[in-house]
């Protein structure tokens, strides 16, 4: 599922009048109520930092991110398996910056 096609369905939730057709017969325009910035894209070998740590996308698939979480100078980080959503709600949350 692309972000494009999760973006949609999340804006007909929330904005279900918008583009269709109104009892006076005018189509409310989209591109006022749009949001300004995408989800974030999730890719293989991206950096992620954070103020405590660092993340390492190894791996993207179509429900599941493998990454690697750990300090900036650790010699071993272990290999982790979670979800693309909470990886994005989890990279919000700690205001991660792409390195």
């Amino acid at each position: 599922m692309s972000w494009n096609f999760r973006l949609n369905a999340e804006f007909e939730m929330y904005y279900p009048h918008v583009g269709k057709q109104t009892t006076s017969n005018k189509i409310i325009k989209m591109n006022k109520i749009l949001p300004l910035r995408p989800p974030l894209q999730l890719a293989k070998g991206q950096v992620w930092r954070m103020a405590e740590g660092i993340l390492r996308v190894t791996l993207v698939g179509k429900l599941l991110v493998h990454y690697k979480l750990g300090k900036p100078d650790a010699v071993r980080v272990s290999d982790s398996i979670n979800s693309i959503t909470n990886i994005e709600k989890y990279l919000k949350t700690h205001k991660a910056v792409l390195v």
